[in-house]
């Protein structure tokens, strides 16, 4: 079986949308919450839509003590003070995915918060233990098109990161539920890909229809 993969707020939206991915994937998932019963109670109703499928729940810590790859997918304002209570709890040589965006919702839509560190995920560079590689990636999947198994993911995924081994683990994570991952370049670039998270949740609000990302390939350049 495949090395775990931990999901830090796992309980609920893209968290749990993308456990429910992975499980029927047959991927060993590991759900973390702040709340213990939560996480076990999220576990075993993933088991039972996911099929034939591993997936045990944890305290926060606990979770990401278990795994080599761990998914941060947790609320803005929640971030940090999440982060801060499991970063002591990683393993050395960690991949730590951030799916956070930075938004702020309204009655019409939602707008982008501009951030002096650049994105989210680049907020978390302080913290950040030395032997732990920082990924962003997820940020523009719908957590409606994760958790519609009756659909295969016919979309492009985005993952930027400054360790190459790193973003190599996190591609195959994407593989495994048969999406394509796609190289956006360095972490200084994961504001791009925050940005582009809040436009695909503004139209699906303003058009009311689910929204992916699809590159075609037309050349080579030069």
């Amino acid at each position: 079986m495949e090395n775990p993969i931990a999901i830090i707020g796992g309980t609920a939206g893209i968290g749990y949308a993308l456990a429910l991915r992975l499980a029927r994937a047959g991927r060993e998932v590991i759900i973390g919450s702040r709340f213990p019963w939560k996480a076990e109670y999220a576990a075993r109703t993933l088991e039972e839509k996911a099929g034939k499928a591993h997936v045990t729940g944890f305290k926060n810590p606990e979770a990401a003590a278990k795994a080599d790859i761990v998914v941060l997918a947790v609320p803005f304002k929640a971030q940090i003070n999440i982060f801060e209570g499991i970063k002591d709890a990683l393993r050395p040589n960690t991949v730590l995915v951030d799916v956070t965006i930075p938004l702020k919702r309204s009655k019409n839509g939602c707008r982008l918060i501009r951030l002096k560190e650049g994105s989210a995920t680049e907020r978390l560079l302080r913290l950040l233990p030395e032997n732990v590689d920082l990924v962003a990636s997820f940020k523009n999947v719908s957590e409606h098109v994760l958790k519609d198994l009756s659909q295969p993911l016919d979309c492009d995924i985005l993952i930027c990161g400054d360790s190459d081994e790193a973003k190599k683990k996190v591609m195959e994570v994407i593989e495994d539920i048969e999406a394509r991952p796609v190289d956006c370049g360095p972490l200084a670039n994961s504001y791009l890909l925050e940005a582009l998270g809040v436009l695909m949740i503004n139209l699906e609000i303003l058009h009311r229809y689910h929204v992916c990302v699809k590159f075609k390939r037309l050349r080579c350049i030069g």
